[in-house]
């Protein structure tokens, strides 16, 4: 605990030092009960968001105790670098694009006939759990017939 406490406060002295407009302050948002009530965080005028590096540290520990998994060399330097460029108020906003649903459920015109869509993405990679989603309605008193068509575009 003592190598992870210093490794987070290693962490919060390198944000504080590159950018320099933020501040440590106790976070006291008006939301009740958010995660960081109390807690000290960094905060910039420029920026939003809190920063409080500990969660990042006990993470990254978790995965590496439970998976045996090595940190990536550059995991904590990528982080940082996020942060300081956000503190600073320099990131980009994000375009949020128009995407396709997930999901979706229709009926065809008869209230006994039910349409369940899902996105190819989730259809794919998630195979076993669609398989399963046709394959246990199916079994279903008042259920006559599930079934999983693939649609296939032409071009």
């Amino acid at each position: 605990m003592t190598l992870l406490d210093g490794l987070a406060t290693y962490l919060g002295n390198v944000i504080a030092a590159h950018a320099p407009a933020a501040h440590r302050q106790v976070c006291r948002p008006r939301v009740k009960r958010y995660w960081l009530q109390n807690h000290p965080v960094l905060k910039s005028p420029l920026s939003d968001s809190d920063t409080y590096p500990p969660p990042m540290v006990a993470v990254e520990a978790s995965i590496m105790r439970r998976r045996g998994a090595p940190l990536r060399e550059d995991r904590f330097a990528t982080w940082a670098a996020d942060v300081v460029t956000e503190l600073r108020g320099e990131n980009e906003p994000v375009p949020v694009a128009e995407e396709e649903p997930l999901a979706e459920v229709g009926a065809d015109g008869d209230d006994r006939v039910f349409d369940v869509g899902l996105h190819e993405e989730i259809a794919h990679e998630h195979s076993r759990e669609v398989n399963r989603m046709v394959k246990e309605p199916a079994a279903q008193p008042g259920i006559v017939s599930a079934h999983r068509r693939i649609a296939r575009c032409c071009w």
